[in-house]
């Protein structure tokens, strides 16, 4: 032990921290320094043969740099590869996340190989020198000692597979040190992301409680951001009222709930009843929200247990609403949920996730009956005793969630099948035209999900298909644009029109802007989820599934949770809500029940495709005297001076108001609201023919005959 630690004195004499630095090397390749001395180098990424001969290379190409959220981001983009690298740095940390996509179909493809020069001459490494063994191999992470730091930590957490620091000292192509990563390409092309950081602390590789969820979206298809100086592109919008899509439905505007981010908002100071007081702030931040539909819950349905739920906030039995939780009373609980929605929306209806994992079919009998039962039934006379005399039926009762993907269930399709008519049984004993929902392959561009889409769908709509309305499914966007999602949709609408119930529809039971980036800095983006640039990719997606009439309904994912919410609380206790709320406010301006009509949008950047912003939807009043036209102009600073075409006569302007903000990134706090619904200055009781729509707005257009 002596002789031990006088050679790490002599190793390392100096206990202050060595500064970490970054920086870009001629050709745009990272050099990783500790007090100016180069430890890793050379950062690249290629597809290779069997033999590990070089295919395609996509960093060998002409980059595109820029600065984005404190972020340096390198773009490399060819026909058959594209590598987007994104590197943040302080003197103690330097992260690097890697996203990368190949073709599909490249001859000869075999592995994906992403790789770094490490210089041997400034680490501890063994006296031997090795040809390829590796000093250390993992998925989270490991430690290594360099000149000047005894354990310098290399994380690797968000990869989907380990890396490898390999000993190539004694090899005669390197002399060095190499930090590997690889996986396996298929034929149908590979997208992908790789993470690393340099630096911090050993507790940040410890391995992580892998539930599934946060992890479905890690791999989203890569989408360039869309470079555009134009000050001015002009488009034309067609719409034809005679030809109708789909009702414009207030199931497509509903929302999701998350038991611990709802804890945290909580209205109430004590156990909830129809007239238990309630904050008035909260009220006031959701006041003109619609809440035609809502869905209790995502992960945390598969923890949260109703019955320890009810009665007095004292009495209740402690339980996890999440894996991560605490194991508390929870004060806010099923009779909360319902209260709460009610007070903002009397005429709100409900989606129950049934909890497969810790409940029973005999539990979930029992829910049905508090929610619809009489006072000559035991649970129904214990929800009337609560103070809710009248029934909550849910109008949908999904199956689960995510079972085919958290780690704690991991069902197969026959599994999954097997389970959901147990559940199906003990519900439909209580409540016989129950309406269930299924759900289909979680994540499926996840590699947890390779090769189960989309065999697992199709086993259980061949199993369940006649017990079931609906098959879910939860898309998020925009690391993968609509363009990219909608293949899952047709193929889903496909296999429903084969199956034994084909008049089964989708349910989009959660949707949302997934934060760009990786830990440990994606929180630093949950912002943009909220923020006027999430506002409109909601938008874009939800003009998207108006376009579906076989999309039934869709629930927004979050009331309020990490990264979505509508509203949230600071740490001074203030309400506020985000722009999300603005965005269903100014939606919920078209009248449900409306039909969607035909429409369409040409010009540039209008196309159905990853760099699609420009997006419009129209509808038509039941009536028939009113037309509404939402126009979604994502581009930052180009406005779209658009010619607007309207078969079947002439249709007057009669007022105009747009969504929008200072910029992009602009999102609410307690005491700044920079988004917000204004009016636009146009010349209404005139037929509409040309319309300019400014840069980075939702615009909603009201026009009469």
């Amino acid at each position: 032990m002596i002789r031990l630690a006088m050679l790490g004195a002599l190793l390392f004499p100096l206990l202050v921290p060595a500064a970490l630095t970054v920086e870009n090397g001629a050709d745009n390749r990272l050099k990783i320094k500790e007090d100016g001395v180069e430890l890793f180098l050379k950062d690249d990424i290629v597809l290779m043969d069997a033999a590990w001969k070089g295919l395609v290379s996509p960093m060998s190409g002409k980059p595109v740099a820029e600065q984005s959220d404190g972020a340096a981001v390198t773009s490399w983009k060819s026909e058959k590869g594209t590598v987007i690298r994104r590197v943040t740095a302080s003197p103690e940390k330097v992260s690097v996340v890697w996203e990368y996509e190949f073709a599909p179909d490249i001859p000869g493809g075999r592995y994906i190989e992403l790789t770094m020069i490490g210089i041997a001459d400034n680490f501890v490494l063994p006296e031997t020198a090795g040809s390829g063994n590796a000093l250390g191999s993992s998925k989270s992470g490991f430690t290594v000692a360099t000149k000047k730091t005894p354990e310098l930590v290399l994380n690797f957490k968000g990869s989907p597979s380990a890396w490898a620091l390999q000993d190539h000292r004694g090899t005669a192509w390197l002399r060095n040190l190499r930090l590997w990563h690889f996986r396996d390409y298929t034929p149908k092309g590979v997208r992908g992301k790789a993470c690393l950081t340099i630096g911090g602390t050993r507790a940040d590789i410890a391995d992580a409680d892998d539930t599934g969820a946060g992890t479905e979206y890690d791999n989203v298809r890569l989408a360039l951001p869309l470079q555009v100086t134009d000050r001015s592109l002009p488009a034309v919008v067609t719409v034809d009222p005679a030809e109708v899509i789909r009702k414009y439905d207030g199931a497509m505007f509903g929302l999701n709930y998350d038991w611990p981010g709802m804890a945290r908002v909580n209205p109430y100071t004590e156990a909830a009843k129809p007239g238990t007081p309630f904050d008035g702030n909260y009220r006031k931040e959701l006041a003109g929200v619609p809440l035609p539909l809502n869905r209790a819950a995502g992960s945390d349905s598969q923890f949260f247990q109703w019955k320890k739920t009810l009665g007095p906030f004292e009495g209740r039995a402690p339980h996890k609403t999440i894996g991560w939780g605490a194991e508390v009373p929870q004060k806010y609980g099923l009779l909360e949920w319902i209260a709460s929605t009610r007070r903002i929306d009397p005429a709100a209806q409900f989606v129950w996730v049934v909890n497969m994992v810790r409940e029973t079919p005999e539990d979930a009998r029992d829910l049905a009956e508090f929610l619809t039962g009489g006072p000559d039934t035991v649970w129904g006379r214990k929800r009337i005793g609560f103070g809710f005399r009248e029934p909550v039926a849910p109008v949908i009762w999904e199956l689960g969630n995510e079972l085919d993907y958290s780690a704690n269930s991991l069902y197969t399709g026959e599994h999954y099948s097997a389970e959901c008519k147990k559940f199906i049984a003990a519900i439909r004993s209580v409540i016989p035209d129950a309406k269930f929902a299924a759900h289909a392959v979680t994540a499926p561009w996840n590699e947890r999900s390779e090769g189960k889409w989309p065999e697992f769908n199709r086993i259980v709509l061949r199993e369940l298909g006649p017990e079931l309305s609906y098959i879910s499914f939860h898309p998020y966007y925009r690391g993968m644009p609509p363009s990219a999602i909608a293949p899952y949709i047709e193929s889903l609408r496909q296999d429903i029109a084969a199956c034994p119930n084909p008049k089964i529809r989708i349910f989009i039971s959660e949707h949302g802007k997934w934060p760009p980036g990786s830990e440990p800095n994606w929180k630093r983006n949950w912002y943009q989820t909220h923020a006027l640039i999430g506002c409109l990719d909601t938008a874009e997606w939800i003009i998207y599934c108006l376009s579906r009439p076989e999309i039934a309904a869709m629930t927004y994912h979050n009331m309020s949770a990490g990264p979505w919410g509508l509203i949230y609380k600071d740490e001074k206790g203030r309400y506020f809500g985000t722009g999300i709320t603005d965005l269903f406010r100014l939606l919920g301006k078209v009248p449900y029940g409306s039909e969607v009509v035909a429409s369409g949008v040409t010009g540039e950047y209008t196309a159905f495709n990853a760099d699609q912003s420009y997006s419009a939807a129209a509808m038509k009043s039941a009536d028939g005297e009113t037309l509404y036209l939402l126009l979604n102009n994502m581009l930052p600073t180009t406005e779209r001076p658009t010619e607007f075409r309207i078969s079947g006569g002439s249709w007057k302007l009669k007022s105009a108001e747009a969504l929008s903000a200072p910029n992009l990134h602009s999102h609410n706090s307690a005491e700044e609201r920079p988004i917000a619904i204004a009016p636009l200055k146009v010349e209404t009781g005139v037929p509409l023919s040309k319309l300019t729509i400014p840069a980075k707005s939702l615009v909603l257009l009201t026009l009469t005959k």
